[in-house]
């Protein structure tokens, strides 16, 4: 009688799978969600430094003697090529020492994908800066 239970414990693996499968799923989807909301960091990262040095690109051409003001024309450009969803706050400066500079900063508030991921495991802020001499 006790061989037939032992032999019968070894055949019998229902609901085994289901059992494993319950134990991975939060790990996989943690690494998924992960996945997602850092590539979303990454992709709001880059947009608004490319955001920031369009701003400071179109600032150092702007034409003085037409009365182009740099300052205003890099807030603008900045804004206009940032394509993603929320308020872009930017300020620009031009110094006043030898070799005149334009210094173009922004940053945004970042919104999570998913909002799977602890609000601690992601920054809460983005920021860029770039800087720029006039030619």
């Amino acid at each position: 009688m006790t061989a037939q239970i032992a032999d019968s414990l070894k055949t019998n693996n229902r609901g085994v799978s289901a059992l494993e499968f319950a134990l991975c799923l939060p790990v996989l989807l943690t690494i998924l969600f992960g996945i997602l909301e850092y590539g979303w960091f990454f992709v709001n990262q880059i947009v608004l430094i490319n955001s920031v040095s369009a701003g400071a690109r179109a600032g150092i051409k702007a034409n003085i003697a037409r009365g182009d003001d740099p300052i205003q024309l890099a807030i603008d450009t900045a804004r206009n090529t940032f394509w993603l969803p929320g308020s872009l706050n930017v300020s620009a400066t031009v110094s006043d020492d030898e070799p005149v500079k334009l210094r173009v900063v922004a940053h945004i508030r970042f919104e999570p994908l998913t909002g799977y991921l602890p609000s601690q495991l992601l920054p809460s802020r983005i920021a860029a800066k770039a800087v720029l001499v006039f030619p």
